[in-house]
């Protein structure tokens, strides 16, 4: 999909995309998110933001991961809910890491069925499931590279920066995570397929879900989301001027 391509347009729809760590959610949501005009939501950005904004949510989040405990699903919706009412969500929005559990996964309906019910901003909920084989992920996992200044994403397998090493943005040296290794990636696995699997099979069985082949490329991936998505040419006019802005 080339640069100069017209933005798309997914009015009124709200994208869930799920699969394992490494299968490419957080790249194609930003290029969707880019490409759509409509905001990437990653739930731990959220987090993140809020503890380094010192917001009351993000107090209840620090104190929670202080005291090891995990932050509830309560808490991460409640952070969610107060991001999508900002205006720039109104025409829709990309959701990355979220819902994690059945349990996000049903409180996600029961939300989008209570604002719908009051004339309702989103038309539609898409879950779109990215289906990998491991041999792939775990090329793709330790091949990544990430820039610490911008948080830019590299892979010295399928996507090498214009200068080896380098981020194309700003120049700083990229570097792997430290847990950008097979046995790191494969307990994470083992994670996911606890913790979200069941997220997946919730879907299913509501015939809410379809899955993508993410073993292509990045740009045949994106294509076929946007295929998917149904997404036109067309480009996004938020209406809902009544929404508050969100810095």
């Amino acid at each position: 999909m080339g640069a100069g391509g017209n933005p798309g347009k997914s009015r009124g729809k709200v994208l869930v995309l799920l699969g394992p760590p490494g299968s490419g959610k957080g790249t194609q949501s930003k290029k969707l998110a880019a490409f759509l005009r409509v905001p990437h939501i990653s739930t731990g950005d959220l987090l993140r933001d809020n503890i380094r904004g010192d917001t009351g949510l993000g107090r209840r989040v620090d104190t929670s991961l202080r005291s090891g405990s995990l932050v509830s699903d309560k808490l991460v919706l409640e952070m969610l809910s107060e991001r999508i009412e900002c205006h720039d969500c109104a025409a829709g929005f990309i959701l990355d890491g979220f819902p994690r559990t059945v349990g996000q996964a049903r409180a996600l309906d029961r939300y989008f069925r209570k604002v719908n019910g009051k004339g309702g901003k989103w038309r539609e909920l898409v879950v779109i499931q990215l289906v990998i084989t491991e041999a792939l992920l775990l090329q793709r996992v330790v091949g990544r590279r990430v820039c610490p200044l911008c948080s830019g994403t590299y892979n010295i397998h399928t996507q090498r920066p214009m200068i080896e090493d380098h981020c194309d943005k700003d120049g700083t040296l990229l570097v792997a995570r430290a847990d950008d290794n097979k046995n790191a990636i494969r307990v994470r696995l083992m994670q996911y397929e606890k913790q979200s699997r069941p997220v997946i099979n919730y879907y299913v069985e509501r015939q809410e879900v379809k899955q993508l082949n993410a073993d292509q490329s990045v740009d045949e991936v994106t294509i076929q989301l946007i295929r998917m998505i149904g997404a036109s040419s067309d480009p996004v006019i938020n209406s809902y001027s009544d929404a508050p802005d969100c810095d």
